[in-house]
């Protein structure tokens, strides 16, 4: 019986899987308060994000943008007045931010802004507003 017991407790510490498994990779959510969807020439239009992370949050996480200027010419820029350049990648200090987006020439602006972690997860966002021209009007 005693080495029945023996050999049932040897078993059973050999299969026990002694590693903890911690997990430092978690997905994220994007939310984006509404732009207006028109614009004056040289005028700020102020964009305003939030990452909200999925199921935990890790330290070490680092939260990028990037972003492609597909049609009219503008600056992006942060809160810092910092100016990104299209297909740069700039690290997010924060989870809650705004960007600042001045149109400078065309009619309609359409951009894309791409936000990833250190991890390979990745957001996109697409905006598109209209520019107007406030000396002809």
């Amino acid at each position: 019986m005693k080495k029945y017991i023996f050999i049932s407790l040897i078993t059973l510490l050999l299969s026990c899987d002694k590693t903890i498994e911690i997990q430092n990779s978690f997905d994220f959510d994007l939310q984006m308060l509404p732009v207006l969807q028109e614009a004056e020439l040289g005028v700020p239009v102020e964009m305003r994000f939030n990452i909200h992370p999925i199921g935990g949050e890790y330290i070490n996480t680092q939260y990028y943008a990037r972003f492609f200027l597909f049609s009219g010419r503008g600056l992006l820029m942060n809160e810092s007045g910092e100016a990104f350049f299209p297909n740069d990648d700039y690290l997010l200090l924060n989870k809650r931010f705004r960007l600042y987006n001045t149109p400078n020439a065309g009619t309609q602006h359409n951009l894309q802004i791409v936000f990833f972690d250190n991890f390979g997860h990745e957001k996109e966002i697409e905006i598109q507003f209209s520019v107007q021209n406030s000396e002809t009007e």
